[in-house]
C-alpha cells in the first residue's frame, strides 16, 4: 500500500527534448503553411480566366479530320464548361465550325482536347478560340 502512495506523490515526468523538437517542427509547418496561403492570397488577386488555345496536332479519322488543341488558363480563376470553338475559313467565308467543351480548367493550368472537322483543315485557315465559360 505504501508503494502505491509513493507512486502518486512522484513529480510528473518532464517533456523530453525529442517531444519539444517534434512540437517545434509541427508549429513551423502550420505557421509556414498559413503564411504561404496568406502571401499567395495577397499577391495573386482574383482575375477572370485568361484562356489561350493552341493547335497541337492533326490526324485523319474515318469520320473526318481531328485537330488536337491545348487550352491554357493564365488567369487566377477557374473556368468551368469552357467552350472551345474551331473555325475553318476560306478568305472571309466560313467553311466549317466545330466545338468542344472542357468541363473544368483550373487557374494556371492546361487541358487538352480535340475538334473533328469533315473538311481538311490543312486546306483552310484554322482559328481556335475560347468562346465562353461558366463560374464553378
Amino acid at each position: 500500500m505504501e508503494d502505491v502512495r509513493r507512486q502518486h506523490n512522484q513529480a510528473p515526468e518532464r517533456t523530453s527534448p525529442l517531444e519539444w523538437a517534434v512540437a517545434f517542427f509541427g508549429a513551423v509547418l502550420v505557421f509556414g503553411t498559413v503564411g504561404y496561403l496568406a502571401y499567395y492570397g495577397i499577391s495573386h488577386p482574383e482575375t477572370p480566366p485568361n484562356v489561350t488555345v493552341e493547335y497541337s496536332s492533326s490526324s485523319v479519322l474515318a469520320s473526318g479530320h481531328l485537330i488536337e488543341f491545348t487550352a491554357k488558363n493564365n488567369g487566377n480563376t477557374t473556368a468551368a464548361d469552357l467552350l472551345i470553338t474551331g473555325t475553318l475559313f476560306d478568305g472571309d467565308r466560313t467553311v466549317e465550325e466545330s466545338e468542344a467543351t472542357l468541363d473544368y480548367l483550373p487557374q494556371q493550368a492546361e487541358r487538352k482536347g480535340g475538334l473533328i472537322f469533315r473538311e481538311n483543315p490543312a486546306e483552310f485557315d484554322l482559328r481556335l478560340e475560347a468562346s465562353g465559360y461558366a463560374k464553378p
